[in-house]
């Protein structure tokens, strides 16, 4: 299942169905709900790990838990919430045609790339880049080998379009800005990327992605976007997981927040 950027809560429901708890209980049983969410609807039946996930000391959960468990289904060793478990499968069906509305209009696209008439991002990226004087290879000061700048220029936009695509599907997954469009600058900018690393030296960038910086859990509430993945600077440190990321697939093509939800 897919993780969900946001809980719902449903506020006025919440407080109707707690106004039983003390305060202590009422923060706990918010936070196994959080907890729940993020774990996919469901959190291990240890009084151990529940007392970590409320931040309640061993005493403390000890003398909530029966209060705070008549509010979850005990079953196989693990915990569930009825109202949370419908609300993340409302959240799993919109993912699952956001999903295939993005797989048709992807096609949908593709069929349009070579037509100059064509408004979207594939069919811009067909725009060709002005021929270098030469067509050659050049050796990198620590000696590695790059392809040339005509060689870049080459680069289809068949490909740059992929490397959008691809972009957009782990951005949506992520909960990044999506690229609408891809003006003069952002395609020779991928083109360059390309031209260096190829296809998979992007996909490889793109895995670096995964982390909270990235996601905008910084101070400055900074998140990446496809500029940032095509610059010099960010390829780099995407690729050399600056921010410590583990390879991601991509698989999911549009996210939205999920309506806010109750106990």
């Amino acid at each position: 299942m897919t993780s969900a950027p946001y809980m719902p809560l449903y506020v006025a429901d919440y407080l109707a169905d707690t106004t039983h708890l003390t305060q202590a209980e009422t923060g706990a049983y918010l936070l196994l709900l959080m907890a729940m969410w993020r774990s996919g609807g469901k959190l291990p039946n240890d009084d151990a790990k529940l007392a970590k996930f409320s931040r309640s000391t061993a005493r403390g959960w000890a003398a909530m838990r029966a209060t705070i468990m008549e509010f979850f289904t005990i079953e196989n060793g693990f915990i569930s919430q009825r109202r949370l478990s419908a609300e993340l499968a409302k959240y799993q069906e919109f993912v699952n045609r956001q999903v295939k509305a993005g797989k048709a209009s992807a096609q949908a696209k593709a069929l349009k790339t070579n037509k100059p008439e064509a408004t979207d991002v594939a069919a811009r990226l067909n725009q060709p880049e002005p021929q270098p004087e030469q067509d050659r290879k050049r050796e990198e000061p620590n000696g590695s080998l790059s392809l040339g700048s005509d060689a870049k220029a080459k680069i289809s936009g068949e490909l740059i379009a992929t490397a959008v695509r691809e972009y957009n599907a782990v951005a949506a997954k992520l909960s990044l800005p999506i690229a609408k469009s891809c003006t003069g600058s952002r395609t020779a900018a991928i083109r360059s990327r390309l031209g260096e690393d190829g296809i998979d030296g992007w996909r490889d960038a793109l895995a670096g992605l995964d982390t909270k910086h990235c996601r905008g859990e910084n101070d400055r509430g900074w998140r990446a976007d496809l500029d940032f993945v095509a610059s010099p600077k960010g390829f780099r440190k995407l690729r050399e997981r600056c921010y410590g990321s583990k390879p991601t697939p991509a698989n999911v093509v549009d996210l939205r927040p999920a309506r806010m939800f109750t106990a």
